[in-house]
């Protein structure tokens, strides 16, 4: 009998621009296909329907997507406190990185004792459980040469995502380009699309002198598959996130980039040191012109840790771990 895995994120609905939902859709969904643990995926905002599915699917192990911003009532002990015989995780996206892992105590985090991170730069330990990215899914759609190349990104529009730094390297290397932008509205940082509309701005703004440079901006949040459908068409796409500090957790935006089987340009972001390793994709050592070239063989070994299959083996392992484990 296979073992039976309860994974619970946040409702979408009117919040569905939100990238901690948007992981917890992508991640629960994938998992409902796990070739050996019984996974049910549920979303809920509060702790009566956790308990309420706790006892009509009976799991030995329930994960919670996790953000201190989003999901505050998850670290309440009243959701644990009556199933302490059922092995409870916590998997935390942004907040996460080398230094909290090291000085993580169940005592300073809601006495949670089993924490996962989707994060394979972070080392773990007895508390802290480490899983690959989740690549979102695969083109439906073939790249098409176009006459000018597309160089592309899609996210949030914050401004430490870099967007004007895309622009600032398309004008250096390009005369001729479409710079084709997708930022949503972000439901929690930038609900009325301010942000959003000032990045396009800013990168018009840049390419201003340059009429063969055209940007192409949309705003409303498109389904995953539109989206990899989207950055298929690319020539290539572009994540320059500022270098912030360590306590960054690993961006999400690359994994479509990724998904979309085009070459990706990255910057030497904390955000990005998951491919701080492979210089042949950091605009800091590779122009443009030159990651295009090399085209996606530098991305294999990528497509390979972060498959559905690398995570699945991830999360066997991860609940065998908490199983296993005296703490619940």
């Amino acid at each position: 009998m296979k073992t039976k895995v309860l994974f619970v994120s946040q409702t979408m609905g009117h919040k569905q621009n939100c990238g901690i939902g948007i992981m917890g859709k992508l991640i629960g969904e994938t998992l409902l296909g796990h070739p050996e643990l019984e996974f049910n995926f549920i979303y809920s905002d509060d702790i009566p329907t956790v308990h309420n599915k706790i006892n009509e699917f009976n799991p030995e192990v329930v994960i919670y997507n996790y953000a201190p911003t989003t999901t505050t009532w998850v670290d309440d002990w009243e959701l644990r406190r009556d199933y302490q015989h059922i092995k409870h995780g916590r998997l935390m996206h942004d907040a996460m990185c080398q230094r909290i892992a090291d000085e993580y105590t169940p005592e300073k985090n809601s006495n949670w004792n089993h924490i996962i991170a989707d994060d394979p730069q972070v080392v773990g330990n007895e508390y802290v459980m480490i899983t690959n990215r989740l690549m979102p899914g695969t083109p439906t759609v073939k790249y098409v040469e176009p006459e000018r190349p597309i160089i592309g990104f899609q996210g949030f529009g914050f401004v430490h995502k870099g967007i004007d730094r895309i622009a600032h390297q398309v004008v250096k290397e390009f005369d001729e380009a479409v710079i084709r932008l997708h930022i949503p509205y972000s439901f929690y940082g930038d609900p009325n699309g301010h942000m959003a509309r000032t990045r396009v701005a800013e990168v018009q703004h840049i390419v201003a002198h340059k009429p063969g440079i055209q940007v192409i901006a949309t705003f409303d949040l498109m389904s995953t598959q539109e989206i990899i459908d989207l950055l298929a068409q690319n020539t290539v796409n572009c994540y320059f996130y500022h270098e912030l500090t360590d306590v960054y957790g690993t961006a999400s935006s690359p994994d479509y980039g990724l998904a979309a089987g085009r070459p990706m340009a990255v910057t030497r972001s904390y955000q990005m040191r998951n491919y701080w390793h492979e210089p042949r994709v950091q605009i800091e050592h590779t122009s443009l012109r030159e990651i295009i070239a090399n085209g996606t063989e530098v991305l294999e070994p990528f497509y390979k840790a972060y498959s559905k299959e690398s995570v699945w083996a991830d999360y066997s392992r991860v609940v065998r771990t908490m199983l296993a484990s005296n703490k619940s």
